[in-house]
């Protein structure tokens, strides 16, 4: 069997250099239409990147004993360890 491609196309293109944050800001609809439009698993990771703030690679590398959850109202604390050791604690709300 052959390989389909013998060589990357994109080799020796280089890519644009981004100065900065990009921030974006999405309504609801604009989220609802992403996520209806992507496959599962990515569209669940895509929404609750979404619903929660956190980067895709956060999310992705996340790990059940981060996670305290508060049976009572749905909520649940996301504890990240930071760079130099330090912590973050990102609050989860129902619809995350």
């Amino acid at each position: 069997m052959q390989p389909v491609l013998n060589r990357n196309p994109l080799e020796g293109i280089r890519l644009l250099k981004e100065y900065g944050k990009l921030d974006v800001d999405i309504t609801i609809h604009q989220l609802q239409a992403l996520v209806d439009e992507l496959k599962n698993p990515m569209s669940e990771i895509e929404e609750f990147s979404a619903w929660s703030g956190m980067r895709k690679e956060n999310v992705l590398n996340l790990r059940i004993e981060q996670i305290i959850f508060n049976d009572l109202n749905g909520t649940a604390v996301i504890i990240t360890k930071l760079k130099g050791g330090e912590t973050e604690e990102t609050p989860i709300g129902p619809e995350a």
